[in-house]
């Protein structure tokens, strides 16, 4: 999988340039077993441009990443999803993952 993590401040930006996310994309991995970040991360960012396919278990990975920053943070933690396309948007919308988080469509 090929992600791009930016750490600046109390931002986490998150490119994912793979076309699919399948819930092996190991992005949970990368954020939070391969980096030690401070316990005041106020921004995560996840840059969707690439991604054309999210299923269930890409989505139950941004549900953990959600939790596990959340606990860490007392729950201050503002997650988006930028660049998103507009099926994934609609799909995102569908199953909650809008309430946790910001979702802004590609243009």
């Amino acid at each position: 999988m090929s992600i791009k993590v930016d750490y600046k401040g109390d931002t986490i930006a998150v490119k994912i340039n793979e076309p699919r996310i399948e819930g092996k994309n190991n992005i949970f991995q990368t954020l939070v077993e391969d980096h030690d970040y401070p316990q005041d991360i106020d921004n995560l960012v996840f840059d969707l441009d690439a991604v054309n396919y999210v299923n269930s278990l890409g989505i139950a990975e941004f549900i953990s990443i959600h939790r596990y920053f959340s606990s860490i943070n007392e729950g201050k933690t503002k997650i988006s999803f930028v660049n998103v396309d507009k099926k994934i948007a609609t799909l995102f919308e569908m199953v909650e993952l809008g309430n946790l988080s910001t979702i802004v469509p590609k243009k």
